[in-house]
């Protein structure tokens, strides 16, 4: 036997020395062998967290293409609604009838929020800066959360003071805010299932501040430096992907901007978020708003769901236009070649021939209603509706009112 620990004056015997070498060669194995082993073991953590990430992203990817088509489905019926309430109001109604129709317009302005929110957090969009208004962002944020905030019993406060707009992009802002409410909802909903939820806004020199502030249980010290970390979550596998808030870091870093966490001196977390102030040039003044069409129009309406168009020939008839209506795109193009209109409405996604394939075969034909169409859709924050908005296309994003169909009739009788 060899004692590694005996002290005696003789030195090691050469067979102590083997012993000793092949000793030490076994250890170092060993260690090896365990380094190896929890390499591993962090790798194959790593893999489950990355694996739970990729399942929630084809989720999001597939919710995405559910909330483009139930935009449509959704938003159509509720131009329907808010069309004839619109046209009920303008009779004469006694105050107690018009009170109940101002109930149903913007009951049903709500539920288009609701949609246009889900479309735009559960959309990829290409990136693209803009003058953004946080509090707007914010706003947003909280409508798509109210539900659940209010059935976890989580009071919102809002303390938003006169801030001047960033130059970001609106999309991965609100991405951003989403993560962070969505930190302090279950910070909150975990510790005692109540809570109360602050988000101040203010100005502050060469930025506009944003503070989101939870009562819960605060970030232990040990996890405040590495919150930030990708893949450093303390939620069980499946329930966090660690990916949240250094993506929101990303955004922000990308924006010129900051987002910090430190504990509340009562308790709970606050999250920071501060975003510069300015753009890539001088601020332009807003255009003068364009007069409306001095003379009665004769309007074409291209949309295939019957009821959508009836209401949207009645608003025009309200404001002194004559409208038909062409079920159809290959209908409409029969339309054109034996009558003569001022302006076309068409509806960017229909069967057989959808909007743009319409406005193709106008341009095709030289047809000077090409440079007089107006886009309808129920989602407006699709791929193609963002590019026809970026060409200068007029734009009618489906529920609309009177002031907004006036507004493109604007736009699309002052082209050349």
């Amino acid at each position: 036997t060899l004692s590694l620990g005996r002290q005696v004056p003789e030195p090691f015997t050469d067979d102590e020395v083997r012993l000793l070498e092949a000793t030490a060669d076994q250890i170092g194995i060993a260690l090896e062998n365990a380094r190896l082993y929890s390499e591993l073991r962090r790798q194959l953590e790593e893999l489950q967290r990355t694996h739970a990430q990729l399942i929630h992203a084809e989720k999001l990817a597939a919710i995405g293409e559910l909330a483009s088509g139930v935009a449509h489905e959704i938003n159509s019926p509720l131009t329907t609604i808010l069309g004839e309430v619109q046209l009920l109001a303008m009779g004469p109604v006694s105050d107690d009838v018009r009170a109940r129709l101002r109930v149903i317009a913007e009951e049903s302005g709500r539920a288009a929020r609701i949609v246009q929110n889900l479309l735009l957090f559960a959309r990829s969009y290409p990136p693209e800066r803009r003058p953004c208004l946080l509090a707007n962002q914010i706003t947003r944020v909280l409508d798509l959360k109210v539900y659940q905030l209010q059935l976890d019993g989580i009071h919102v406060v809002k303390d938003f003071l006169p801030a001047p707009p960033v130059w970001a992009d609106e999309n991965q802002i609100q991405q951003v805010l989403l993560n962070l409410v969505q930190n302090a909802h279950q910070a909150m909903k975990s510790a005692h299932d109540k809570g109360v939820l602050t988000v101040r806004l203010h100005r502050e020199a060469g930025g506009v501040h944003v503070e989101v502030l939870d009562d819960g249980p605060g970030i232990p010290p040990e996890h405040l430096e590495r919150i930030f970390d990708p893949f450093y979550t303390t939620k069980p596998v499946g329930e966090g992907s660690g990916l949240g808030l250094p993506v929101s870091q990303g955004i922000v870093s990308e924006h010129g901007g900051r987002v910090w966490a430190e504990n509340r001196p009562g308790g709970g977390a606050a999250f920071h978020l501060v975003l510069p102030v300015g753009g890539p040039g001088p601020v332009v003044e807003a255009p003068r708003e364009l007069p409306l069409p001095t003379r009665p129009l004769r309007v074409l309406l291209v949309e295939d769901e019957r009821r959508v168009a009836d209401v949207l020939a009645n608003l025009l008839k309200s404001l002194g236009h004559t409208a038909e209506v062409a079920l159809g795109g290959r209908q409409a193009l029969e339309r054109i070649v034996d009558n003569q209109y001022d302006v076309v409405f068409v509806d960017l996604k229909m069967p057989e021939m959808d909007g743009r394939a319409f406005w193709q075969e106008l341009v095709a034909r030289d047809s000077p209603l090409a440079r007089h169409t107006i886009f309808m859709t129920g989602n407006p924050r699709s791929l193609e509706a963002l590019a026809d908005e970026k060409a200068g296309t007029p734009l009618l994003a489906k529920p609309f009112t009177v002031p907004e169909l006036s507004a493109v009739l604007r736009a699309a009788t002052s082209a050349g």
